[in-house]
């Protein structure tokens, strides 16, 4: 019988042999996570109750932290947009996604545009609802989450001039040791920051930055990954537009 260090041995081959055959980076797997991007073009066809199950089914394999598995999933049948404020979505496209802590929770939003809908829209689920016009959106007391949301929506899909209208992007180091002012919710330019690494970008965001223009380009999971972390609109360099929503970004930077 072999002893304890071939055992040992032996195991060890069977887990890198195990996780040789797992590798991302040989079963072709990870250059087609790269490329992925959101489709927001819905087909009408309904799906049979058999793949939604799949779907369910192969979602609960997703892997969390500790095993906490901290997701929940909702099927909607019947149209949740119609149910809760009397539309229907057409199409939608990208926003952007961002992360926010609040003292007794964390919360990942993931925000889309929609460019067309039918029906007209009324609260059917006990929500308030008013219509906003861009200009009154920074006074209308929304959740802190909901601010970067905002100033995304004020901004464009392409930055290409430093100073536009209602924004101007400014070196980042001129958010370092807040030596800028705080902007009044007056309606004055958002202020945004050109940044060459993530480390720039959370200096000048911790200074007062409402937005970040990367100037070097970025993969998109080191993207999405940037979106997370700083909590505020970002314009992508050396990506597609669609490749940058589709990491999170709000925007491509074309300056």
């Amino acid at each position: 019988m072999p002893d304890l260090n071939s055992k040992v041995t032996l195991q060890q081959k069977s887990l890198k042999l195990q996780l040789e055959a797992i590798n991302p980076q040989k079963a072709g797997v990870h250059p087609l996570l790269i490329q992925r991007s959101s489709q927001a073009n819905f087909a009408s066809t309904e799906l049979e109750r058999r793949q939604i199950i799949q779907l369910l089914q192969a979602a609960c394999c997703a892997p969390s932290s500790h095993n906490s598995q901290p997701w929940y999933f909702i099927v909607v049948t019947n149209g949740a947009g119609r149910e809760e404020i009397g539309v229907e979505v057409r199409h939608c496209r990208p926003l952007l996604r961002l992360h926010h802590e609040y003292p007794d929770r964390d919360i990942d939003l993931d925000v889309w545009r929609v460019d067309t809908f039918t029906g007209e829209p009324q609260a059917l689920d006990g929500q308030a609802l008013r219509w906003c016009s861009l200009a009154d959106l920074p006074r209308a007391q929304l959740l802190p989450a909901d601010v970067p949301v905002i100033t995304a929506l004020r901004l464009p899909e392409r930055m290409t001039a430093l100073r536009g209208d209602g924004h101007e992007v400014l070196a980042c180091e001129e958010f370092a040791g807040g030596g800028l002012p705080p902007r009044q919710p007056s309606g004055e330019r958002l202020r945004g920051a050109l940044c060459a690494s993530l480390r720039q970008a959370r200096t000048a965001a911790a200074g007062g930055a409402e937005f970040i223009v990367f100037t070097l380009p970025q993969p998109p999971v080191e993207l999405a990954a940037a979106c997370r972390l700083l909590n505020l609109p970002v314009f992508a360099s050396g990506l597609e537009l669609s490749a940058a929503q589709a990491a999170g970004a709000v925007g491509i930077s074309q300056l």
